[in-house]
């Protein structure tokens, strides 16, 4: 809790610190005397007699001085007249105790010092013709009963010369009426304390007239229980300002009052008034401990207002020291922990003084608040004193004003608060000011952020769309890029394969294979692309089946030593024992190797390959395979070392090496796709490639794997779906020699025309048609009404088998799907796996003859067609009609021989994809129809020839 000075308010807060002082004063003053003047002569009790004839019973009188005593308890008969013939113990002065005397102690009584039983007595004369008199009684530390003239009139528990026969104080009646008449009046007052080491009478006996006692013991108690509901107030506003303030010290400040309210409470005597069921023994025990209490607690309350001048040692000894207090208070008996009271007193003692010194040196120090803080606690410190050594009995005359004092002291906080609180509006008066400015300001750069940030915002959500439209774009690209070059190529493999079989010339045959080596290049660069583009976005699909690494290796080896010899190199191998049983993906890890395959036979002019196969458990289940594959050569470069698994990066000298430049990149990406790493450094005579790859042991690998591959069984019933008349031979030279029975159709409404006029096993179809999506062609299928033809296997035959393109035809209920160019093999394999087959490989197609020349009225029937569609486009301004055919033609073309036709349909393809409305560039296409069909028509004439339909 800090507190801060108002430069203008120091005048009025002395004035009111003087007239609190000077209120204080006379109310002390006032309170000490108890309202008791002292007669003109100063009557006294001597030895056990007081002379009150001559009081004129204007003023009340302290029965003080020495009394009788009476080692035993016998009020009833000492308080009689004839008990003056008893001969007393001795004498003792009131107030006073009984501690320090001999008196009713023997030599052999081990009892502790205020221990015992006693009975006072005296004799008052008063004076003739008094109005009625009132004795007042104080407040006895123990057991007590009074009697005057025989008569008990008050009492305070029961004495007993034992403990057991004790009854511990309870509240006293203090005022006792005496009748007028009598001019002797016999006080007997019986004391016994057996749980308390003070024994005696600690306040003075008062006669007087009843209504100035009554005033007297009245005015104390309103003025202590004023003090106590002030000290509860306070409390209560304390406790609401620091909950609503959040202010440092409070909370201490607030268990410090509820502290001096518990300890006025006990020493008034209004506890016991309100509480007459309370024990003494509760209500001493709950009165030493706000002794202990307070300090400490004090100690944090200025440790909050002055942290730096305070000591840390100083703060833990009194912590302690009042702990220990605390616990003998709480665990030992009232006899014991009692008999520490100088010790307690002596320690506050010290406290105050501490305290005191750290206030000083706060004022030094020049601290806030220090100066009015530090007069409250000097005031209040002064009134602890005061109480310590009055109940130490270093003070005769007195009453408690420690509870005052703490009032004082809250007098003053309430003042530093105050203060605050006045300098704390002035605080939010420019606070405010200020916080309109900044808000006014902070409103300004909000607005100018928020249109920052819509503006980045609103670029970001066009990068992300042009972004998103990039990478659709790229996948169309990719799509229709895998389309279009495997479909001439199925043309080109399956016509080259067919020319092939039909055995031509040596020099025939080299030409033949050349071309079929080339195709075989543009579909490897052609796959980079794709599996690349498919790493990238990690759409790559990783199967795990079982495969026998062994023979995969010993396999992949056999093809590297023919390859080797094709360029006069050596090749040596080494295989660790490797488990057969391994579950992977066999094709992809074939790849890897020939990927890397390639890369070193390229780079290797002379000299050798070594393929090593290395292989351990990592775990259970688990192997850990390395492939290493050495090449003898110059090594590679240091500044290409780093780079050699980017795209695109070549080696040294590589300018007319064939390749792509995506070999090794797919190889880096692969197999981290598989879950292993990649490594490629230089050794002596050449260069080391190695991948490793944890692989997991399969069960059993099955029988179907290691055999032939089925082929289809003959009488098979096929729908083909196919627009393109060269992809239409193809098929049917592969197909027909095997006996199945092939029906033609050209475009998604004829192939749903067939179904509905018969039956068939299987549908080959091809996913780009001039009419409809094969798609579509698909779920016509399986809607239909016949069950039978709804659970047509249906085959895609196409050249977009991307990853998302397969899912696609699954989901529109394709089976399978065989890419373009077509293998016959593959092809043969999926018809057989779904209609079923044997495990012959092949068939005899030794009469199945095929040649261009055989089928080229087919191709003129087709550019005949094409010339009408266009002529009928252009009149009817149809664009999207033309393109189409140009899309036709573009690919049928370069199979028949006619690459310029196919190189006009496609530029005019293109035309026509940006702009529909350029009808104009159909004259091109339609000119280099007529010229093709020129040539064709006389070779026309010449051939004859069936077409299935």
């Amino acid at each position: 809790m800090h507190f801060q000075h108002l430069p203008d308010g120091r005048g009025w807060h002395f004035w009111s610190v003087v007239i609190l002082l000077v209120s204080v004063g006379l109310v002390a003053t006032f309170r000490t005397s108890g309202g008791v003047a002292e007669d003109m002569y100063r009557a006294v009790v001597r030895n056990g007699v007081i002379d009150l004839q001559q009081w004129d019973a204007r003023h009340t009188i302290p029965l003080d001085g020495e009394w009788q005593v009476f080692c035993r308890l016998d009020g009833a008969r000492l308080s009689l007249p004839s008990g003056d013939a008893l001969v007393p113990d001795g004498t003792l002065r009131v107030p006073g105790l009984w501690n320090a005397s001999s008196v009713c102690r023997q030599g052999n009584d081990n009892r502790p010092a205020g221990f015992g039983a006693i009975t006072y007595r005296m004799v008052v004369h008063l004076p003739g013709n008094v109005p009625q008199l009132t004795l007042q009684i104080p407040q006895i530390l123990s057991a007590s009963r009074v009697w005057v003239d025989g008569h008990v009139v008050s009492q305070s528990g029961t004495p007993g010369l034992r403990a057991g026969n004790e009854t511990p104080r309870t509240l006293l009646n203090q005022l006792v009426s005496i009748e007028p008449g009598h001019s002797t009046l016999t006080l007997a007052v019986e004391v016994s304390n057996h749980f308390h080491f003070e024994g005696g009478i600690l306040g003075s006996v008062l006669v007087g007239a009843h209504d100035d006692l009554w005033q007297a013991l009245e005015f104390r108690l309103v003025f202590d229980a004023g003090v106590l509901g002030a000290l509860l107030i306070l409390a209560f506003y304390i406790a609401a300002f620091g909950v609503t303030t959040h202010s440092r010290g409070w909370g201490w400040l607030l268990v410090l009052i509820i502290f001096l309210a518990a300890r006025l409470g006990c020493t008034s005597g209004l506890l016991t008034r309100m509480f007459p069921s309370l024990s003494a023994t509760f209500l001493y025990r709950l009165e030493y401990l706000t002794i202990y209490m307070s300090w400490p607690i004090y100690f944090r309350l200025l440790w909050e207002f002055f942290p730096g001048c305070l000591h840390r040692f100083a703060g833990r000894f009194i912590q302690v020291s009042a702990a220990m207090g605390c616990l003998l208070t709480i665990l030992t008996p009232v006899a014991l922990f009692t008999r520490f009271r100088d010790v307690s007193i002596l320690f506050l003692i010290c406290s105050a003084w501490y305290y005191t010194w750290c206030v000083v040196r706060a004022i030094r120090n020049k601290e806030i608040s220090a100066e009015i803080l530090g007069l409250g606690v000097v005031i209040f410190i002064t009134c602890v004193l005061h109480d310590g050594m009055m109940y130490a009995h270093w003070w005769r005359y007195g009453t408690d004003l420690a509870p005052l004092g703490g009032l004082m002291l809250l007098f003053f906080h309430i003042i530093i608060l105050g203060q605050r609180f006045v300098a704390s509006l002035s605080h939010v008066r420019i606070l405010s000011n200020d916080l309109a400015l900044l808000n006014a300001s902070l409103e300004a750069q909000v607005s100018e952020r928020t249109q920052q940030i819509e503006q980045t915002l609103a670029e970001l959500h066009r990068a992300k769309d042009r972004a998103e439209n990039d990478a659709r774009n790229k996948d169309r690209f990719l799509a229709h890029l895998s389309h279009e070059v495997r479909t001439p190529l199925n043309a080109i493999f399956g016509m080259t394969s067919l020319m092939l079989r039909d055995g031509p010339r040596e020099d025939q045959r080299r030409r033949l294979e050349l071309m079929r080596f080339e195709g075989a290049g543009l579909v490897r660069l052609l796959d980079d692309v794709l599996d690349m583009s498919s790493l990238e976005t990690a759409r790559i699909e990783i199967v795990h089946v079982p495969f026998n690494l062994e023979n995969l290796c010993a396999r992949f080896a056999d093809v590297m030593v023919e390859r080797c010899a094709e360029k006069g190199l050596g090749f040596t191998r080494e295989f660790d024992f490797l488990p057969t049983a391994i579950s992977g993906d066999p094709t992809r890890l074939h790849q890897l190797l020939g990927n890397v395959l390639d890369n070193a036979l390229k780079f290797t002019k002379t000299g050798s390959v070594r393929f090593v196969v290395r292989a351990w458990r990592r775990g259970p289940g688990v192997w850990e395979v390395v492939f290493e594959l050495t090449n003898t050569g110059p090594g590679i470069p240091p500044h290409v070392l780093n780079r050699v698994f980017d795209e695109f990066v070549r080696g040294p000298d590589t300018e007319f090496v064939p390749g792509s430049g995506l070999g090794l990149a797919i190889v880096s990406r692969l197999a981290v796709a598989m879950g292993g790493r990649v490594s490629l450094d230089n050794i002596e005579g050449g260069s080391r490639f190695t991948f490793t790859l944890p692989l997991r042991e399969a069960g059993a690998i099955p029988v179907g794997t290691t055999q032939d591959a089925l082929t289809p069984r003959a009488g098979l019933s096929v729908l083909l779906v196919e627009d393109t008349p060269e992809n239409r031979l193809v098929m049917l030279e592969m197909l027909v020699p095997y006996g199945m029975n092939i029906v033609v159709a050209a475009s998604g409404a004829e192939a749903l025309s067939q179904l509905e006029d018969g039956y068939f096993d299987v549908m080959l179809l091809d996913m780009v048609l001039p009419d409809m999506p094969g798609e579509d062609v698909a779920r016509h299928v399986r809607a239909s009404v016949d069950a039978t033809t709804a659970a047509m296997p249906i085959i895609a035959v196409t050249a977009n088998v991307m990853g998302p393109d397969i899912v696609r035809y699954r989901v529109s209920g394709i089976n399978e799907t065989v890419a373009k160019p077509v293998s016959f093999d593959v092809l043969l394999s999926t018809i057989a796996g779904l209609c079923g087959g044997d495990m012959r490989r092949g068939a005899d197609t030794s009469d199945a003859g095929f040649s261009i020349a055989a089928e080229m009225p087919v191709f003129a029937a087709a550019c005949r067609e094409c010339l009408s569609e266009i002529r009928d486009a252009m009149a009817n301004e149809d664009g999207e009609r033309i393109r189409r055919v140009a899309h036709r033609m573009r690919g049928s073309a370069p199979v028949f021989g006619f690459a310029g036709l196919g190189r006009i349909a496609m530029d005019v393809e293109k035309v026509l994809c940006a702009d529909p409305a350029r009808l104009d560039v159909a004259h091109h296409l339609m000119v280099a129809l007529e010229a093709t069909l020129t040539r064709v028509t006389p070779a026309e004439q010449t051939l004859s020839g069936k077409v299935v339909t």
